[in-house]
């Protein structure tokens, strides 16, 4: 419902679309979109394909594919038309939604695990595995890096307002962040997991 509201919105007005594109801080959140979907895959995977069977895994597989495609193209736009806007950011403006863009290729990379348990060829799955790997290697070098960058933020001009702050992290600050809270990181293990059950069934 919401994505048909969005839709609809910059359908009547596409100019909005530019300037939430261009926009340094709500541009972000496109890749929202392709994690958000990668969720629906994953649940699909658990529940509609062992009852709808062997179409529906395919159906699944291609829903991934759309997802792959959709997280590469926000993973690289969006940090291009940061770098290339006239106006300039101030490190100091810099908030954790930086890392959304590239975490979206992250989590297309687990969740390539969870589609090529459920496809029928396992040629289809090797490649949906490796594709997987492939994406996890353009994602997680480039959120490090700006979980480096953000780093330095928070050494150089302390915590982000309370205005940008979540609850929840306040409460979380005196305290290690657990892995879990790491997409980079939780992702990579979960693909890992997933992965190692199936070596048997991929072709030599």
């Amino acid at each position: 419902m919401f994505c048909t509201i969005a839709a609809m919105r910059y359908i009547l007005y596409p100019e909005i679309f530019t300037v939430m594109a261009t926009h340094p801080a709500q541009s972000m959140f496109l890749g929202t979109f392709p994690m958000g979907l990668a969720t629906i895959i994953n649940m699909f995977c658990n529940v509609c394909v062992p009852a709808w069977g062997e179409g529906a895994a395919y159906f699944a597989w291609a829903l991934w594919i759309l997802d792959a495609v959709v997280s590469i193209t926000t993973a690289t736009t969006i940090p291009f038309i940061v770098m290339t806007r006239k106006s300039e950011i101030d490190l100091s403006s810099m908030t954790a939604a930086w890392l959304l863009p590239i975490v979206s290729c992250v989590v297309a990379a687990a969740s390539a695990a969870v589609v090529a348990e459920v496809l029928p060829n396992a040629q289809y799955a090797l490649w949906t595995i490796i594709v997987g790997y492939a994406l996890w290697g353009m994602g997680v070098p480039l959120a490090l890096m700006i979980m480096t960058i953000y780093l330095q933020r928070l050494l150089l001009h302390k915590l982000p307002p309370k205005a940008v702050v979540n609850p929840e992290t306040r409460r979380m600050r005196k305290k290690d962040i657990p892995p879990d809270r790491i997409p980079p990181l939780s992702n990579m293990a979960f693909l890992r997991h997933r992965v190692a059950g199936q070596n048997e069934t991929f072709p030599v």
